[in-house]
């Protein structure tokens, strides 16, 4: 790998949009001069920041130049890498078996702290699909990338994961360890939107335990220190919108959720945008608007059933139930059934 390719992989975190248009540039020279490992590393970088910038589409075209170009230089090893880096667009589109194809590839080739990325993009697909083994895949992520230096800002991925996933499991203070850890390597590696990120879930730690005071605050302190990027900016406004609605903000929770839904559709964040819908579906039905929320209800549910997500497809169905409760239908066998259905998801709702 060149020097060339090297630098833009080191600076994709900070700069993405500067990233995206050299790496590219890149990638089609070294192709021109049948330098396919550089071509590789390049397109790789260039898929990162595209990610990062929502545009997912444009990031899995990049992943398959940079998987070809690596495979034609014989170099497994950069394949099994940008494997690793394609699984969570994959993932994001809804397309669940071709990003496990991925990982499954990537971790019959990777060992020491690279495998620890792979098994960390492992965590997060276990953690979607609310399997109980994502805390022992983050566990493992985290030893297998603690003490490598240049893998610190995968260590601070990591460690910034699990620190929602534990959050989501009812574990605030280890919640805020992990995200306290992350933000430290953020601040200290100089990554400002990611350092920003890692505030904005402390947020989000804050809203789970009841403080939306708190949490409104620290999305307000993440706003401050930087701006959020692409999809990154889907899941702060969706956390967002959802302390709006906790707060009786419904209309202005409504309006957000819808917006960024359809940004994530324009993106092919089809996970997002399914998330982002069922909040919205809730703030309709605050509204009293029952016809809109079981519209959006609707379109969430085909996007988690697609996903493979049935904790959420039974948040979900409750949305519906609540709007046929509101039309004055539902049954108690059917409402008993929902909530096994919720309790088994550890939803508590």
């Amino acid at each position: 790998m060149t020097c060339a390719a090297s630098r833009l992989l080191d600076a994709v975190d900070r700069t993405p949009d500067v990233v995206e248009t050299e790496a590219t540039a890149l990638a089609e020279r070294s192709v021109a001069d049948g330098d396919h490992r550089t071509a590789a590393a390049a397109w790789r970088a260039a898929g990162i920041a595209h990610r990062m910038l929502g545009r997912i589409i444009d990031a899995l075209t990049a992943f398959d130049a940079g998987i070809a170009a690596a495979e034609h230089a014989d170099d497994h090893h950069l394949a099994a890498l940008i494997r690793t880096s394609r699984a969570a667009p994959r993932f994001m589109t809804g397309d669940m078996d071709g990003g496990l194809d991925d990982l499954r590839l990537a971790l019959a080739t990777l060992d020491g702290a690279d495998r620890g990325i792979a098994v960390f993009q492992h965590a997060q697909y276990l953690d979607v699909v609310e399997d109980p083994g994502a805390t022992a895949a983050f566990d493992e992520a985290v030893s297998l990338l603690t003490g490598s230096e240049a893998h610190a800002k995968y260590l601070g991925h990591a460690l910034a994961n699990r620190g929602l996933h534990h959050a989501n499991a009812g574990r605030p203070e280890a919640a805020r360890r992990d995200l306290t850890a992350a933000l430290a390597i953020w601040d200290e590696l100089d990554l400002a939107a990611l350092a920003a990120t890692v505030v904005h879930n402390l947020g989000v730690v804050s809203m789970l335990s009841g403080d939306f005071v708190a949490a409104l605050e620290h999305f307000e302190s993440a706003q401050r220190r930087t701006s959020t990027l692409g999809n990154d900016a889907a899941a702060s406004g969706r956390d967002y919108c959802d302390a709006l609605l906790s707060v009786g903000l419904a209309a202005e929770a409504h309006e957000r959720a819808t917006e960024l839904a359809a940004r994530g559709d324009a993106a092919g964040d089809a996970l997002a945008a399914a998330e982002l819908r069922l909040l919205a579906s809730h703030a309709a039905l605050q509204l009293d608007d029952v016809d809109a929320a079981v519209a959006t209800a609707e379109r969430a549910l085909a996007g988690f059933r697609a996903a493979g997500r049935p904790g959420w497809e039974a948040m979900t169905r409750l949305s519906l139930a609540r709007a046929d409760v509101a039309r004055g239908g539902g049954d108690s066998a059917s409402l008993d059934l929902l909530a096994a259905d919720l309790l088994a998801h550890r939803w508590h709702d």
